[in-house]
């Protein structure tokens, strides 16, 4: 159905605009994401956005911890037509 695709492109193209947003806001602290979110969680250092990478032990621990954070999944590649 042409409009489905028309709403999934749609709603692609306003995650991507999100997942930018967020990204462009934020400082990219890597695979030192855990480490960076405890620091700012308990005052070591100034509060900050940011975002990077950790496995799902160390999402678990950061959870158990209440350290807030979300689950920023990576884009699937841009299909040029």
């Amino acid at each position: 159905e042409t409009g489905s695709a028309e709403h999934a492109v749609q709603m692609m193209e306003r995650i991507r605009a999100l997942h930018d947003e967020i990204t462009r806001n934020s400082d990219d602290v890597g695979e030192k994401f855990p480490e960076e979110a405890r620091k700012i969680h308990y005052g070591e250092t100034a509060k900050r956005n940011i975002h990077g990478q950790a496995d799902l032990a160390d999402a678990r621990a950061l959870d158990e911890e209440g350290i807030e954070f979300g689950i920023l999944p990576p884009l699937p590649k841009r299909r040029d037509n």
